[in-house]
């Protein structure tokens, strides 16, 4: 019951919410006026302010370091191997 309602809530949502998408937009009048632009002088106002961020100052460094492989693979693995199974 519950998921037949849900089913059909869902359904009934995506089928109103995709008429809106077909709808056609009106078209714009190409008569209508422009805004007009709006112009701001400061030419004799003394504007102060600084840049928003993080307090602080930019770190630099060099170019990433290449590290040699903690991981250290033994080189007489095999014969430790071999020696161990003719101890069993």
């Amino acid at each position: 019951m519950n998921r037949t309602l849900f089913s059909l809530l869902l359904g009934a949502s995506l089928a109103l919410a995709s008429t809106a998408y077909a709808q056609r937009q009106t078209p714009r009048s190409h008569d209508a006026p422009a805004a007009p632009t709006q112009r701001f002088d400061f030419d004799n106002d003394e504007v102060e302010g600084h840049m928003a961020g993080a307090p602080g100052e930019d770190i630099t460094s060099t170019a990433k370091v290449k590290h040699s492989s903690l991981i250290k693979l033994r080189q007489e693995f095999d014969r430790e191997l071999v020696a161990s199974a003719e101890r069993l």
